[in-house]
């Protein structure tokens, strides 16, 4: 058997989507979008029109340094 096609519920929206697992590689593949991935390119898309991508991309990158440097001082 190559691949398992089904469905499953996304555990944060509740919403169904279809997804492909790959048998021989293990490789898991969504195949459509529930709610989080359609609000998530719906954002994407309203900071590119809005010329506000590159700044959303500097913010996230430093918080996930922030992160990182709470991470190494908490251990």
């Amino acid at each position: 058997m190559a691949g398992i096609t089904d469905t499953d519920i996304c555990p944060v929206c509740g919403e169904e989507f279809w997804y492909d697992f790959d048998c021989t590689t293990g490789e898991y593949t969504k195949l459509s979008a529930c709610a989080c991935d359609r609000w998530r390119m719906d954002a994407e898309d309203f900071l590119k029109e809005k010329g506000l991508w590159e700044e959303f991309q500097r913010f996230h990158e430093e918080r996930e340094k922030e992160e990182e440097r709470e991470k190494e001082v908490g251990t």
